[in-house]
């Protein structure tokens, strides 16, 4: 069975560091903040909501990050729903403050996941998924590079309580190079 190594990813200012009971605080007070941004996510005001991914971190089911640029505390991510028979896994439960929204942010993240996903781990398939009603979400994740493999229908919860559908992207290893190159271009790396 895949078990992820607590590991820190870092690019420049951004570094995402593996959630700590310390981090639980400042971010529920974030999300919080951030309420209405956060619809399309259930429980991250919630105390159990960030308990529950450390119990999680410590069973090795996954890999929950606090993002952080420079000393700033923006928001979380993680890995998750390693697939061992592949090896797979998936990204998401990312948030960020609103403030970090269309900075690009979000694309220094995931590279820096992807990159640690196909070229450490040796996975073969990362996948993305997002709520249908969430268009900036799925913006982003098409921004990526990422393929939008389909359509998952009354999968999710959102925290309004309506059902909603959600769309499944992915990345695989033979598509990472390429993308990889794009991406680094886009930081002019």
């Amino acid at each position: 069975m895949f078990k992820p190594q607590l590991v820190t990813l870092q690019r420049g200012a951004l570094r995402l560091e593996p959630l700590s009971d310390a981090d639980i605080p400042a971010l529920v007070a974030l999300a919080e903040v951030n309420r209405e941004e956060l619809l399309y996510m259930s429980g991250t005001q919630r105390l159990d909501w960030y308990r529950s991914a450390l119990a999680d971190l410590r069973e090795q089911r996954a890999l929950p990050f606090v993002i952080r640029l420079g000393d700033e505390l923006v928001g979380t991510t993680r890995f998750a729903d390693f697939m061992n028979t592949l090896p797979a896994c998936e990204i998401g439960w990312t948030w960020l403050d609103h403030n970090q929204h269309g900075s690009g942010l979000n694309t220094s993240i995931k590279y820096l996941m992807l990159k640690h996903a196909f070229e450490n781990w040796g996975m073969v398939r990362v996948q993305l998924k997002t709520a249908a009603s969430n268009l900036r979400s799925q913006r982003a994740i098409e921004k990526l590079g990422a393929v939008r493999e389909g359509l998952l229908r009354n999968h999710r919860r959102l925290a309004d309580g309506r059902l909603d559908d959600t769309v499944l992207y992915s990345v695989t290893d033979l598509e990472w190079p390429a993308l990889r190159e794009v991406l680094e271009a886009g930081f002019g790396a």
